[in-house]
């Protein structure tokens, strides 16, 4: 009889133990779902609460669609225009370029929405011209250390240009436009003007500077203004060009004795020049290609501000008065005082800037007769510009921003 109790006792207490861990294992389990179901509330709350980019730097605008800019840590990102980032530069050091549809970070080269087109650990990629060519960096090694040396190759890794040495990774070639880059031959001394389409090769100073000067600096900016280009040297020289090179005009035309620098060109055929005469207020006069004055805009108030839109000249004095005129410069509206201070473009047409206070400024779109037609926005500025299609850019306190006028907001960046 106590035998049994005593195996009774053994299966009860047996059975205990299994209630129990059963009881633990349920437990552990609905543990584990709990903190599933909290990783994804945590994960959701990330997602809707992570932070943009700030824009340190604009890199540059928006071209068909995709602009680059630059964090607070100098690290690039080529974006799109709902501010999708499609490329991220690796590090610091490393430049994202985007050109004719292509996005070149490092050793990489992506099509516009961030497909791989190439990839070679030992060549470091820069701009891709119209036609499909890029400029490229390679690096080897051997018993007597690294080098580096540069080229023009098409997208399939064939050689299209000779053969430049360099004494660091940073390259020489600066792309201009449609299929022209220019080199430093460092050989030679002279800097070369490359079209790679044709592989055709000139000595830049003598494209430039062909009715006399020389050229002591690299061209290092380019502006592109309707069909031409303003390219400017870090030692402050400047040329008008056509997209071929065949209409070459000095950007600092010289009038009555003094010289004007070139800031913009409109309707393809004048070059606004603005100079400093003998200490007095800064002049603007405006330029044929050939260099000779055909406006002299001081006569009338002079210019604070001055646009084209459909064949038509904007222009605000900086006496305060707005008005507009034809390609001959004949009024078509006459002088009228107004409260606007700036002008800029957008794809559908002028827009007007006012100081409204307090570090603000209103943007408000103008009618062909000067009359407001919307109030776009009201923004805190510095300093605006506009890419003459849908975006302005403007910085305050060391960042910078973008505004979408088609939305009216202010272009949020994620990674």
């Amino acid at each position: 009889m106590k035998k049994r109790i005593f195996i009774v006792g053994i299966i009860f207490i047996l059975i205990s133990m299994l209630v129990i861990l059963t009881g633990c294992g349920d437990k552990k389990s609905n543990t584990n779902q709990n903190q599933e179901v909290e990783n994804v509330t945590s994960n959701n709350e990330i997602q809707a609460n992570k932070t943009g980019i700030e824009i340190k730097e604009i890199v540059q605008r928006f071209t068909d669609g995709i602009a680059v800019v630059k964090d607070n840590n100098y690290n690039q990102y080529a974006i799109d225009e709902n501010g999708n980032v499609i490329v991220k530069s690796k590090d610091s050091d490393e430049n994202v370029y985007y050109s004719n549809g292509y996005i070149s970070v490092g050793n990489y080269i992506y099509d516009s929405e961030g497909k791989e087109i190439t990839h070679d650990e030992n060549k470091t990629y820069g701009n891709v011209s119209k036609s499909g060519y890029v400029s490229v960096v390679i690096k080897s090694e051997d018993v007597s250390g690294k080098h580096y040396i540069e080229q023009i190759e098409d997208l399939q890794g064939n050689k299209i240009s000779d053969a430049y040495t360099l004494y660091s990774t940073d390259s020489d070639f600066v792309y201009l436009f449609e299929d022209f880059y220019h080199v430093y031959d460092r050989e030679n001394e002279e800097y070369l003007l490359i079209n790679a389409k044709n592989n055709e090769i000139k000595n830049l100073e003598d494209v430039l500077c062909k009715d006399g000067g020389s050229l002591s600096y690299a061209p290092d900016k380019i502006e592109k203004f309707g069909n031409l280009y303003l390219i400017y040297t870090s030692g402050h020289n400047a040329w008008c060009v056509n997209s071929d090179f065949s209409k070459v005009t000095s950007a600092e035309p010289r009038y009555n004795r003094f010289g004007y620098t070139v800031n913009k060109i409109i309707l393809d055929k004048y070059m606004i020049g603005e100079g400093n005469q003998g200490g007095n207020a800064d002049e603007i006069r405006a330029f044929d290609l050939d260099g000779n004055m055909v406006k002299d805009f001081s006569e009338i108030g002079n210019v604070k501000a001055i646009e084209e839109y459909n064949n038509i000249i904007y222009i605000i004095s900086e006496t305060g008065y707005i008005y507009t005129m034809d390609e001959n410069f004949n009024y078509i509206i006459q002088p009228e005082k107004t409260e606007y201070e700036g002008l800029l473009k957008c794809k559908d047409g002028i827009i007007a800037t006012k100081d409204v206070g307090s570090g603000n400024v209103n943007i408000i779109l103008l009618d062909e007769n000067l009359q407001p037609v919307k109030e776009l926005a009201t923004i805190s500025h510095s300093y605006t510009s506009s890419d003459g299609d849908k975006f302005l850019y403007y910085n305050s306190v060391n960042s910078y921003s973008v505004y979408n006028l088609e939305t009216n907001k202010k272009l949020e960046i994620y990674e």
